[in-house]
C-alpha cells in the first residue's frame, strides 16, 4: 500500500537533487560500472548508507577485481522520485536501484512493452548458486533468504499484475495508537473500569475506544483538553485513506481487487462503504474524532497541545508525537472492529520497498552487469545486521527479517523502555506480522487518493458520502483508462 506522506524521517521534504557518491567524492568509475540508487532518505540514513556503500564497493573490488560505484541520488519525496522514473523511462535516464511504493512498481510494470523490459523480476536471483541469498557469506552472513522475511512484507512484492516477485521490503512501518495515560486513567475510573490504562488499552476494541472517546467528548475541559479554539477531539487519525481502507478490510467491505488475469477492479462504490463514511461523519460531528484531511495538520500537533487524547499514525513519524515530560504516553495497536474474524484482524503495512530497473539506453550486457551488482547490493542491505543498522537510524521503521527480531543487540534495544523502543516493540510483538495486502495495479494508488478525498470532503460537509464516493470512483476509473 502507498505509505503516508509523513513529515517523519523518510519523507523529508525537498532534499537536494545533487547526486551523492558513496565515498563522498567525485567518482572516476565508468558509467557501466555505476549503480545509481534513487531514494528519499534523510541525512541520518544517508550517513549510515554511505558506510555500507563503502564496505560493499571495497569488498567487490577485492572479490571480483571490479571497481563498482554505488551512487546515491536523493530525489525528495516519493512522488518526485516516481515522476522522475516515469518521465525517464523513454529516454533512458532511470536508476538501477530505487525505493518505491508497491503502487509505483505497478505503474512501472504497466509502462513495459514486454514483461521484464523495465522492472526486473527478482525470483531467479533468490536461489542462484552464484548470486542467491546463500551464495556469499560476506554479503549475507547467515545465508537466510526469503523465508526469513516477514511473510506479509514479502508477499507485498508479489501482488502485481504479473506472477513473481518485483520488489522486496527494506524498512517497514505500520500504524499505532498513542494515548495520554493520565487522561485515559481518569476516564476509565469515571466509567467504572478498574483495570489500569496499559492493561485495558492493550486489548481494547473499537467499541470500547468509542466509549472512552464519548466520555471525554462530553466534558473535555474536565479532562484537560484545550477547547479554546473549538478544535479539541479525543481521537485524531493521521490518514483519512488508511482510516477508510483499514476499516474496510476489517469489516470486509469491498475496496479494490484483481482477477487471475491481473486486471484490477475498483470496488469501493458500494452501500457498505457509504455507511462507513457516514459513521465517520457522525463521530466527527459529535466532536469525537477528526483527521488530518479535515484539520490540515498532523495529529502530533494536537496530541502534544492537549487537543487530542489518542492519535493514530505511522510509526515512521511517531517520534514527532513525543511530548517529552509534559505527560506520560502509552503505546498500543489500534483496536480492531468488534466481532470480526481472526483473518480480518490485520493492519496496514507501510514503508520502504526496493526494486531493480533496466535502463533503456544501456545495452543488454551493461544492464545485466548493473542489475547483477544492484541485486548483490540490495541483498547486502537486507542482511540482518545492515537491516537493523539502517532501521535504527530511521527513528521509527522496523527491520523486515525475522532474524533481526531475534538478534541480541536488537532485542536489547527493544527492551530499553524508552519511547521509540516501545513503539518498535509494540509493532513487532503486538501486531506481530498481521498485515493485510491489497493487490496493486495501475489505478490502485488513485483509488487510495480518491477515497482519502471522499472521507475528507464528507467530514467537511462537502457533498454527501454517497456523492463523494461516486466522484472518487469515477475519477479512479478515468485514471485507469
Amino acid at each position: 500500500m502507498k505509505n503516508l506522506k509523513l513529515k517523519g524521517t523518510l519523507a523529508v521534504g525537498l532534499l537536494s537533487l545533487t547526486t551523492l557518491v558513496g565515498c563522498g567524492g567525485t567518482s572516476s568509475v565508468s558509467s557501466e560500472n555505476t549503480i545509481t540508487f534513487w531514494h528519499t532518505f534523510s541525512k541520518s540514513i544517508q550517513n549510515v548508507l554511505n558506510r555500507k556503500i563503502e564496505s560493499f564497493e571495497k569488498y567487490i573490488q577485492e572479490r571480483d577485481g571490479v571497481e563498482i560505484n554505488i551512487e546515491q541520488s536523493p530525489r525528495g519525496d516519493y512522488d518526485s522520485l516516481a515522476d522522475g522514473i516515469i518521465k525517464g523511462y523513454a529516454v533512458g535516464s532511470t536508476p538501477t536501484l530505487t525505493v518505491a511504493y508497491p503502487d509505483n512498481v505497478a505503474y512501472y510494470l504497466g509502462l513495459e512493452t514486454n514483461p521484464g523490459d523495465f522492472v526486473v523480476k527478482l525470483d531467479d536471483f533468490f536461489e542462484d548458486p552464484e548470486l542467491g541469498f546463500a551464495a556469499d557469506k560476506t554479503l549475507n552472513p547467515n545465508g537466510k533468504g526469503t523465508d526469513d522475511i516477514v511473510t506479509s512484507f514479502f508477499e507485498e512484492g508479489q501482488n502485481y499484475m504479473y506472477e513473481g516477485t518485483y520488489s522486496l521490503p527494506f524498512m517497514k512501518s505500520s500504524e499505532i495508537m498513542l494515548y495520554n495515560v493520565d487522561v485515559v486513567t481518569q476516564a476509565l475510573t469515571n466509567l467504572g473500569i478498574q483495570q489500569g490504562a496499559d492493561v485495558y488499552m492493550s486489548d481494547i476494541t473499537w467499541n470500547e475506544l468509542m466509549a472512552i472517546c464519548e466520555e471525554i467528548a462530553a466534558k473535555p475541559e474536565e479532562y484537560g483538553l484545550d477547547t479554546k479554539l473549538g478544535d479539541a477531539y479525543p481521537l485524531y487519525y493521521d490518514s483519512d485513506a488508511n482510516f477508510f481502507i483499514t476499516q474496510s478490510y476489517q469489516r470486509n467491505i469491498p475496496f479494490i481487487s484483481m482477477n487471475e488475469e491481473g486486471v484490477g477492479s475498483i470496488d469501493f462504490n458500494n452501500p457498505q462503504a457509504v455507511a462507513l463514511i457516514n459513521e465517520f461523519k457522525d463521530l466527527h460531528d459529535r466532536k469525537i474524532l477528526t483527521t488530518k484531511g479535515v484539520e490540515n495538520k498532523y495529529g502530533s500537533d494536537f496530541f502534544k497541545a492537549m487537543k487530542s487524547v489518542f492519535v493514530v499514525g505511522s510509526t515512521g513519524g511517531s517520534g514527532y508525537s513525543d511530548p517529552g515530560v509534559s505527560f506520560d504516553v502509552g503505546v498500543c495497536k489500534f483496536p480492531v472492529y468488534e466481532g470480526i474474524s481472526e483473518d480480518r484482524a490485520k493492519y496496514v503495512s507501510q514503508g520502504v520497498t526496493l526494486c531493480l530497473l533496466n535502463n533503456s539506453s544501456d545495452s543488454a550486457e551493461v544492464n545485466d552487469k548493473k542489475v547483477r551488482y544492484g541485486w548483490e547490493f540490495m541483498k547486502y542491505l537486507l542482511n540482518t545486521t545492515n537491516n537493523i543498522d539502517l532501521c535504527l537510524s530511521s527513528e521509527g521503521y522496523i527491520p523486515v527479517r525475522e532474524s533481526c527480531y531475534e538478534d541480541e543487540a536488537y532485542q536489547a534495544y527493544l527492551n530499553e523502555q524508552d519511547y521509540m523502543s516501545i513503539v518498535g516493540k509494540t509493532v513487532i510483538e503486538e501486531i506481530n506480522g498481521n498485515y493485510f495486502n491489497y493487490p496493486v495495479f495501475q489505478g490502485s494508488d488513485t483509488a487510495r487518493e480518491e477515497v482519502e478525498g471522499a472521507v475528507k470532503n464528507t467530514l467537511l460537509g462537502t457533498r454527501t458520502a454517497e456523492e463523494n464516493l461516486k466522484i472518487a470512483y469515477d475519477e479512479t476509473i478515468k485514471d485507469m483508462r
